[in-house]
């Protein structure tokens, strides 16, 4: 570790007790997609505080905004801050610590390396665990300004490589009329059936595709009382693959699966598609290097697997496809698995604080590398480019 280094690791462990307890805070106080007004303003305020710019309700999103802190000409590096919670199990994704690690890295880096030349950018994205929020966000051109963008989850392994799936969520209402099952079964159209046969043919398709794909879903609706005959039921299905063209063909392949089943009854079908569509993450493996030989200088053991083994989706990836980006993991625990009561549990621990403190400096580190070699930045952007192609 040199010197420069040191003053970056320095800034962070100054301010360790202040961002446990704004992760504390935000943990216990969980908020949903876009209802994330608590979180937003506590991360406002950190910023704020130590000399940032942040303008709120960035990209037409209330609780989004953007902070910057420019100094003279350079690169913008982005950092992501995650903070919004799930039903019921509040921050069992950890996103309380994301939030944090975030800010206080683009702090670390204002505060620690006084002749740095460019900006810092913090993100404020809420709405990752459905909603798409960085994909609203994308559309109003808040990540263009960006030369690279980079955060990190939390998990039960520390890896430096995370990839991502494709999501496209599609709902199914199928119409068919209603009537008394036992006094005249004959004149209606039972929808539920053609539900039920559309989720069985679904169901033979899924078995015949390759490894990488998913398709996962659930009825939401199935009728109201077994002696009335269905004349509505509906299924909701998500659809990935590690390449959206792929998952663009299953959703259409599901359509005419269940088309057929209801003609089969006389029924009629509506779809309802979601138009936004989580991309496939890829992380750029240049800016992942540079990552990874941070883990080096903290003495953090980097526990690289398969970066396609064990994941989910998220609307990283629709940055990823502006910007080069990483979204590696930190580890908080020994065997818990996100979006579970444990890890919940976990993001409010002194495991997972120290988790948070530790991810703070690593992008703050990687940060002070891309502004003192330039050179990193050409041979990430050339890979992106290359990728694109």
């Amino acid at each position: 570790m040199n010197f420069l280094q040191k003053k970056i690791i320095d800034q962070v462990e100054s301010r360790y007790g202040e961002m446990v307890a704004i992760a504390r805070s935000i943990g216990r106080r969980p908020e949903l997609a876009f209802h994330e007004f608590y979180a937003q303003k506590k991360l406002m305020s950190f910023l704020r505080k130590n000399g940032f710019r942040v303008v709120q309700g960035a990209g037409r999103l209330k609780t989004a905004f953007v902070a910057t802190r420019r100094r003279g000409r350079g690169p913008n590096i982005g950092f992501l801050a995650e903070y919004d919670a799930l039903p019921e199990i509040g921050h069992a994704c950890g996103h309380n610590l994301i939030g944090v690690a975030s800010c206080a890295a683009a702090i670390a880096v204002a505060k620690g390396m006084a002749d740095f030349s460019g900006t810092l950018t913090v993100v404020g994205c809420p709405a990752e665990e459905g909603g798409g929020g960085k994909i609203l966000l994308a559309k109003q051109g808040v990540f263009k300004p960006l030369s690279c963008a980079m955060m990190v989850h939390p998990d039960s392994k520390t890896e430096t490589l995370k990839a991502s799936l494709a999501l496209i969520e599609i709902n199914m209402d199928f119409i068919g009329r209603t009537s008394h099952a036992a006094a005249a079964p004959e004149k209606g159209i039972n929808a539920l059936d053609g539900a039920v046969s559309a989720y069985q043919r679904i169901k033979q398709y899924y078995k015949g595709l390759p490894k990488d794909s998913r398709i996962h879903g659930i009825f939401l609706s199935a009728g109201q009382k077994p002696n009335l005959i269905p004349d509505f039921a509906s299924l909701q299905y998500w659809v990935r693959s590690f390449k959206m063209r792929a998952a663009r063909r299953m959703v259409r392949k599901i359509q005419i699966l269940a088309r057929t089943e209801a003609k089969k009854i006389g029924a009629k079908v509506r779809f309802r598609v979601n138009s936004l569509a989580y991309e496939p993450f890829h992380p750029n493996r240049a800016l992942a290097a540079l990552f990874k030989k941070q883990l080096k200088v903290l003495n953090i053991r980097n526990q690289q697997g398969n970066p396609k083994k064990g994941v989910g989706s998220s609307d990283v990836g629709n940055v990823g496809r502006l910007v080069p980006t990483i979204h590696p993991t930190i580890s908080i625990c020994r065997k818990g698995i996100c979006h579970t009561p444990q890890f919940a549990k976990a993001a409010l621990s002194k495991k997972g604080f120290e988790g948070m403190a530790a991810a703070a400096k690593l992008l703050a580190l990687t940060a002070q590398e891309l502004f003192l070699n330039p050179s990193h930045l050409i041979k990430i952007k050339r890979e992106f480019r290359r990728r694109r192609r």
